[in-house]
């Protein structure tokens, strides 16, 4: 994410701050002060940045924990989620990493891009998506309004089909793809008003 945020034009990013488990054992209130200097009066994400995660050969999507809308200004709340996260993790490696962004606000539409068929890698990108204000809802399974797109490559968004929503998505996964040089990738995002395109995720799809 750090890589990709300053070479996107058509999506954006939310600027990470990361710090490692060995950082946080010796300097945590360090950590809580410049959150809070960094981000204060926002709501924030804590994620999970574990070495086992999102790699070429396996990815452990959703296997740890990520805490989301917690209040910048509030050492407690966020001390607290750091240790949610840390404590998700299945060994104690000091290298192992803590994600902290700034909350995407006004989210219209969030879901998941597989830029292929999961099942045989074919040229389709499968879009599972849910009009609403919950970023994390497709991803943790507890969308029950969802929409999935199953489109070609090659083709664009058909005009009843949310078009206006999922066009510039389309062309934002696009320019991952060129800038990375992958086409197997799975991508979580969400889409806040006037259609901008938010990017959560980028990891490759390792089933390929």
């Amino acid at each position: 994410l750090s890589r990709l945020r300053n070479l996107l034009s058509l999506s954006q990013i939310e600027e990470v701050f990361m710090f490692n488990l060995e950082e946080w054992t010796t300097n945590s209130k360090i950590i809580i002060d410049s959150i809070i200097k960094k981000y204060q009066g926002c709501k924030v994400i804590v994620r999970s940045s574990a070495l086992t995660e999102d790699g070429f050969d396996s990815t452990n999507a959703g296997a740890f924990t990520s805490v989301l809308d917690v209040d910048s200004d509030n050492s407690k709340s966020l001390k607290t989620a750091v240790e949610e996260v840390i404590k998700s993790y299945t060994t104690d490696n000091p290298r192992h990493q803590v994600l902290v962004q700034k909350m995407v606000s006004g989210v219209v539409a969030s879901g998941v891009v597989f830029t292929r068929n999961l099942t045989y890698g074919s040229p389709y990108r499968v879009i599972n998506y849910e009009k609403s204000s919950n970023t994390d809802s497709i991803t943790s399974g507890s969308s029950s309004k969802h929409k999935t797109l199953i489109i070609h490559r090659s083709e664009t968004v058909p005009p009843a089909t949310d078009s206006h929503l999922l066009s510039p998505l389309l062309v934002a996964i696009e320019e991952i793809e060129n800038l990375l040089g992958i086409d197997f990738l799975d991508i979580e995002f969400a889409i806040s008003q006037s259609n901008k395109i938010h990017i959560l995720q980028v990891r490759p799809i390792t089933v390929l």
